[in-house]
């Protein structure tokens, strides 16, 4: 019996941290959404505002990098390791210079995606909340 209930805590708190996470996320994609969307809206567009949509989309962009990255290892002496974790260091730049160049070239559409998706997990989320708690 008190296995299964550190079990659930543990789990809650799990979920919780997660939808932080999102939330953080949401927020970054909307800010970047909006600026998108007022620089397409405007007309013409003035390059000044296609600017900060970029800057949005890229910090939206970086934000997500962190939210999803786990925190880095410990550092030890050791240069083999230290090897390690500067290749992961390249690796998450690549994606991330990747992300931002796929970003700017179809804004709108992916912001667009992301809220949908972040949306239907939020909902996805609540409802298991709920189920948890009438069990």
């Amino acid at each position: 019996m008190f296995q299964e209930q550190q079990q659930r805590q543990r789990e809650r708190r799990l979920q919780h941290q997660y939808q932080q996470e999102q939330q953080q996320q949401q927020t970054a994609t909307t800010t970047a959404a909006a600026a998108a969307r007022t620089a397409t809206t405007e007309t013409p567009p003035t390059a000044a505002a296609a600017r900060t949509a970029a800057a949005a989309t890229t910090a939206a962009a970086a934000a997500a990098a962190t939210a999803a990255s786990p925190p880095p290892p410990h550092h030890h002496p050791h240069h083999h390791h230290q090897h390690e974790q500067q290749q992961q260091h390249q690796k998450q730049q690549q994606q991330q210079k990747q992300q931002q160049q796929q970003e700017q070239q179809h804004q709108q559409q992916q912001q667009q995606q992301q809220q949908q998706q972040q949306q239907q997990q939020q909902q996805h989320l609540n409802v298991c909340e709920f189920g948890g708690k009438n069990l």
